[in-house]
């Protein structure tokens, strides 16, 4: 007997010598296919970059690609970029003491400058529309 089952209805692997707790818990799954160690230890570690673990036609594991995000993914993460680009916008500047050099009339021209092109990016984060996602042309940081 293999040390492993593979369910193609739940995608899972299960240990056979557990197999008794598994049907005293009513979760031992009937469709169950014997599988080697190597394909229990290729399929159950870490997917590839872009892969995700799906079932073959014929009920055995396989490295799929990774469907493309729903629009409301898309949005979800667009909006987290522009709030965390926000975020370093923000950070720099204040780093840089620029506001209060600016309030205290101690902001030479050389730093104004630069602080009028941080503020112009702060803006222009600010009024991308996450909801175009994933159309999104992002302002480039300043350099």
């Amino acid at each position: 007997m293999s040390t492993f089952i593979f369910s193609p209805s739940k995608n899972a692997f299960y240990l056979s010598s557990l197999k008794e707790r598994y049907l005293a818990s009513a979760s031992w799954p009937s469709d169950g296919k014997e599988v080697d160690d190597a394909t229990f230890y290729e399929f159950s570690s870490a997917a590839p970059a872009g892969k995700t673990r799906y079932v073959t036609a014929d009920g055995y594991p396989a490295w799929g690609d990774l469907p493309p995000p729903t629009h409301e993914e898309a949005v979800a993460t667009a909006k987290n970029v522009k709030a965390l680009r926000i975020e370093q916008v923000n950070t720099f500047i204040a780093a840089q003491q620029w506001p209060s050099k600016l309030a205290l009339n101690r902001l030479n021209e050389n730093d104004k400058a630069a602080f009028l092109i941080w503020l112009d990016y702060l803006d222009a984060v600010s009024a991308v529309d996450t909801s175009l996602a994933p159309n999104i042309s992002w302002p480039v940081e300043p350099a």
